[in-house]
């Protein structure tokens, strides 16, 4: 017997008196004293096979719900299966293409690297150069400052020379092929330092 109908019955045996087990709060059933020990037994043993069997129904319904998922998987599996080439190219033709962006990159990269390495070597010749045309400008500037001064003090002999010329009657060609001479060398000079 079944722990709780072996309970049931003793309870009944002890309170006659009561309708209800204390333990169970089932009604106690009369066929309790009809039954021998072997039916009984047999009653217990059939309530746990029909506990079985609605076990085994259960494990029966969750094996055909997982055999019904076995059968979604493969089919699953197959199509993956049917689309994992295509897609393995797809990945492969990705990554082909991808090395040849970077490799790209790369080339442009090294060729933006040396250009701006030979453009700030150029800007350092032109800066050298700028810095001594600026030089060679001044120097100039103060040598025709220095010539500009000459011309002028030349000038002013000249005119004095032709001054004093007419005060004594002296009669001398004019010198004025020497001063235009001086100015033609002044500006062939200047000429020549700008082209340098």
């Amino acid at each position: 017997m079944s722990s709780f109908t072996l309970r049931c019955f003793r309870c009944y045996k002890r309170l006659e008196n009561l309708s209800v087990c204390p333990n169970c709060r089932e009604f106690l059933l009369p066929y309790f004293e009809e039954k021998t020990k072997e039916e009984l037994l047999l009653d217990e043993i059939k309530s746990k096979l029909k506990g079985c069997e609605a076990e085994i129904e259960g494990l029966r319904k969750d094996l055909n719900a997982i055999k019904d998922d076995c059968k979604q998987l493969e089919e699953d599996y197959e199509i993956f299966d049917d689309d994992m080439p295509p897609l393995q190219d797809d990945i492969l033709e990705c990554s082909n293409a991808l090395e040849d962006k970077v490799q790209q990159l790369q080339t442009k990269t090294d060729w933006l690297f040396k250009s701006q390495k030979r453009i700030a070597e150029e800007n350092k010749i032109l800066s050298e150069r700028l810095d001594y045309f600026s030089t060679e400008m001044q120097r100039q500037a103060v040598k025709y400052e220095q010539l500009s001064t000459e011309n002028k003090n030349l000038q002013s002999v000249i005119k004095e020379f032709n001054d004093m010329k007419l005060v004594t009657g002296m009669t001398l060609k004019p010198a004025v092929n020497d001063v235009d001479n001086v100015k033609q060398e002044i500006k062939k000079n200047y000429k020549e330092n700008q082209q340098i």
